[in-house]
């Protein structure tokens, strides 16, 4: 899809690399986007853009306490990029390129969503659970409640393309 949303819920446990991944869908160059949290204690996203190995990424202004639940949620509609912590927006900024899914120089073309992991080392130790991907970038207040102050909700009428429970 040319915009998307990509949700989660993290716990972070064991040790902590400079980039632990998420959730991730290989394909672009570096690949089409993660989500992952940093050893700075900050949530992170990439998503690969335009031409050939164009990427953006960015960190999430505050820092958290990895160690407990956040619900981190990385949205793009072809005007921004947003990522939100805890039903709160943490980070924008403008961009219009068409997401990069496939490239011909990839060594990853066509590969899937992983959870837990991305192309490279350092999976996400921990628990993750109600992991969702939507091909359309969801509102903030679509945002806010799936959030549901602390406690993951019924997202069905939000139509995402997959959604993981964890149960």
């Amino acid at each position: 899809p040319a915009n998307i949303t990509i949700s989660a819920w993290i716990k972070a446990s064991g040790s902590i690399a400079s980039l632990n991944y998420v959730v991730g869908k290989l394909g672009a160059y570096y690949g089409t986007f993660y989500l992952r949290y940093r050893s700075s204690n900050k949530f992170n996203f990439f998503i690969g853009l335009g031409a050939s190995g164009a990427n953006v990424q960015g960190d999430s202004a505050s820092t958290f306490t990895l160690t407990d639940w956040n619900h981190v949620v990385f949205t793009y509609d072809k005007v921004n990029l947003k990522l939100y912590v805890n039903g709160s927006e943490d980070f924008s900024q403008a961009e219009s390129r068409d997401i990069l899914y496939f490239d011909a120089g990839s060594p990853w073309p066509g590969k899937d969503l992983y959870i837990g992991k991305g192309a490279f080392p350092s999976p996400a130790e921990g628990l993750i659970d109600e992991v969702s991907y939507f091909g359309s970038a969801l509102s903030a207040a679509n945002i806010t409640a799936m959030y549901n102050g602390g406690t993951p909700t019924d997202i069905s009428s939000l139509n995402p393309i997959s959604w993981w429970r964890m149960g």
